[in-house]
């Protein structure tokens, strides 16, 4: 894709890889791995490291500190590497704490930099920033309108991108690489396999899914649930197993922690209907809702910020159910759970839809072609201008 004579761009990616195994930090490794693996870039990456292993974990304030300062030397010496066309910049999300450094940081990057472009992989920045001080609003939007310009994951978190003043937005979805494209169709006729992968907290909606089960096993369903993933602090493994011994669910539920690689791959699998529960206002693109697609798994998934856009179109999705969110989480789901058990027979179809829709539009190399053109056609208009 390298025009002759053109040399590369040279593209620093900002921000923290795994581990921990975040969606925002997987997304950072995903993207680097493309600009590294594709002619036409030479990549760098600024290191963050401002999260510890465990996403359960805190960091104190004074570590987070002596970070940012660490940050910043990493900028001055990929500075003196050379000149920089663009930094990729994660965005701090719903959080005060990162918003801080974003004030600090960004300016510095544009100084740095040719341009900055702002990756929105965190998302609510548009609900909290009412909530903080004038101030430090004011400062956040004169940061942000320093950058070139935003990347967004859906036209939902458009409003993200607008409420901090960018006008210059593209959206870009997220994408994975295609583990499953040897798989076959599910045709289970025992007790159906439900998969739920993510953070597990109150604001995924952990305890309301478990709840919802517990119902759900009362009226007479038979089915298991795996919960893969860590729980998020305040949230504890202790709580969680606690809830699920007074729910009655020992025998129905299996917590598999958090999976990597082929482990994960295998729970996909092997699963036969995928569920979310998430009511998190830091939602921004749900990478397992793309996963789950990928392996040809139906879907059943609050109606929540950007779900229904990722995998179809609100509530009718072809390839399951996208319900409502109600006053009572749990009720919605029994709700909702309950339909998708009577529609059983079009498990098989909708599996199918979800698997298209993912090589249509989040395989892998759609998004390595929507970078090239986000990039390049960027610097074709400059030089013709």
């Amino acid at each position: 894709m390298e025009t002759e004579n053109e040399p590369p761009l040279r593209i620093v990616v900002a921000g923290q890889m795994p581990p921990p195994y975040g969606g925002q930090n997987l997304n950072i490794e995903r993207v680097f791995n493309i600009f590294g693996a594709t002619e036409g870039y030479g990549v760098e990456h600024w290191k963050f490291d401002f999260k510890p292993p465990r996403a359960s974990a805190h960091r104190t304030t004074f570590a987070k500190v002596a970070e940012l300062a660490r940050v910043l030397v990493r900028l001055v010496r990929l500075r003196a590497q050379g000149r920089t066309d663009y930094i990729l910049y994660p965005t701090g999300g719903h959080c005060l704490g990162p918003n801080l450094r974003d004030i600090l940081l960004l300016p510095i990057a544009c100084l740095v930099a040719d341009r900055v472009c702002v990756h929105f992989q965190a998302a609510g920045q548009a609900t909290v920033l009412p909530n903080f001080p004038a101030p430090l609003r004011w400062l956040l939007k004169a940061a942000h309108r320093m950058c070139f310009g935003a990347i967004v994951l859906t036209e939902f978190g458009r409003r993200d991108a607008e409420a901090l003043g960018h006008r210059r937005i593209a959206v870009i979805p997220n994408a994975v690489e295609d583990r499953a494209s040897q798989f076959t169709e599910r045709k289970s006729e025992t007790d159906p396999v439900l998969l739920s992968v993510g953070q597990l907290c109150p604001e995924k909606g952990t305890p309301a899914l478990l709840e919802a089960c517990a119902q759900l096993q009362a009226s007479g369903r038979r089915f298991r649930l795996r919960l893969v993933g860590e729980c998020l602090y305040p949230y504890s493994e202790k709580e969680l197993r606690e809830t699920i011994s007074r729910l009655g669910l020992s025998e129905t539920v299996e917590c598999l922690g958090l999976l990597h690689g082929q482990e994960l791959d295998e729970a996909y699998r092997t699963a036969d209907l995928f569920i979310s529960s998430t009511v998190a206002p830091f939602e921004s693109f749900g990478l397992v809702l793309i996963e789950a697609m990928m392996w040809g798994l139906p879907l059943v998934i609050t109606d929540w910020r950007a779900n229904g856009e990722v995998a179809g179109s609100g509530e009718q999705l072809p390839g399951g159910i996208c319900f409502p969110i109600g006053g009572d989480l749990a009720a919605t789901i029994v709700t909702a759970a309950d339909d998708a058990f009577d529609r059983r027979e079009q498990w098989v179809t909708w599996g199918r839809r979800n698997r298209e829709r993912y090589e249509r539009l989040y395989h892998i190399d759609v998004l390595k072609k929507n970078l090239w053109t986000y990039f390049h056609q960027d610097v074709a208009e400059k030089k013709s201008a």
